[in-house]
């Protein structure tokens, strides 16, 4: 029996979800970007409300119009190390000591005042793999605005599991931006 030549090749073939990293850009012009390896990036969607409308005159059906736009939040899980920066505690204080009225010294922070940015751009970027250059490919990226932690969570200590222990932090967003890259082993634009 012959096996016919398959029509796929590397340029139709899907992205891998596996190869990934994230960056962190605060709103903030004077501080870096910070890029952090995570085990997972859950939760990226959004929802458009449907508003029904009927029209006097046609009774026929309902004409569905659509609303305000939600976007869900999205939860980035990773792995607690020694010695590394511990970002989710840290952005977690600065919103904290801002809501509290804390105008110095929060997570290292001076100056916080009613003005200051805690939102951040987050970049998800899906990489190329295999890779042979060495350097990031960046096939895909996912651009969310104005993201801020509300919510953070530490997985269990058990004396009896042989789990790792993680932190999980749940952002939220005004929105994100998808782009693509046209061409296998091409960089996206920037963003």
């Amino acid at each position: 029996m012959a096996v016919s030549q398959s029509t796929s090749s590397v340029a139709t073939d899907p992205l891998r979800d596996f190869h990934f990293k994230v960056v962190i850009q605060p709103n903030d012009p004077t501080q870096k970007a910070i890029n952090l390896g995570f085990m997972t990036v859950t939760g990226l969607g959004f929802t458009t409300d449907v508003i029904p409308y009927r029209q006097g005159g046609w009774n026929v059906s309902v004409t569905n119009m659509p609303g305000q736009v939600l976007f869900n939040p999205f939860v980035l899980t990773r792995g607690v190390t020694l010695g590394a920066t511990q970002l989710q505690i840290s952005w977690f204080l600065e919103i904290f000591g801002l809501i509290q009225g804390a105008g110095a010294n929060v997570s290292g922070k001076t100056n916080i005042t009613s003005t200051s940015d805690f939102r951040a751009l987050v970049f998800i970027y899906a990489l190329a793999h295999p890779n042979f250059t060495g350097t990031d490919v960046e096939l895909a990226g996912i651009k969310c605005y104005n993201c801020w932690p509300y919510q953070m969570a530490y997985s269990d200590f058990d004396a009896g599991s042989n789990q790792l222990l993680v932190n999980q932090m749940t952002l939220a967003t005004e929105g994100f931006d998808q782009v693509v890259s046209t061409a296998p082993g091409k960089n996206i634009p920037a963003m």
